[in-house]
């Protein structure tokens, strides 16, 4: 949602500091300033286990930018949380999967 990736974006740069919604936000139009296809996502992500399967959920937002005829998922806020992003299931429209990429990889 613009309306959100605008305030977010403009508090952080601002401000210097702020949650998730913050670093997603900025790290969405410093991507687009660098000409990536970036988008501003908020949805769920599981917070709590039970048997070994999300039990329940919080409320999260992260990046995904498209390259090629991929979309990746990035957590700007990753390195806050100290969790294996990995194992996370990215929960909006569809889910995704957190992964990494080594740079060379990595083609606009």
């Amino acid at each position: 949602d613009k309306k959100a990736l605008q305030y977010y974006g403009k508090y952080g740069f601002v401000k210097s500091k702020g949650d998730c919604n913050v670093q997603a936000a900025t790290f969405t139009l410093m991507a687009e300033v660098l000409g990536y296809d970036a988008t501003f996502v908020r949805g769920l992500v599981p917070q709590a286990l039970k048997n070994g399967k999300p039990a329940k959920f919080g409320a999260h937002s992260w990046v995904t930018i498209k390259m090629g005829k991929k979309k990746y998922v990035f957590d700007p806020n990753f390195e806050k949380t100290h969790k294996a992003g990995w194992k996370f299931k990215y929960k909006a429209k569809k889910h995704y999967r957190y992964f990494t990429k080594k740079k060379k990889e990595i083609k606009k």
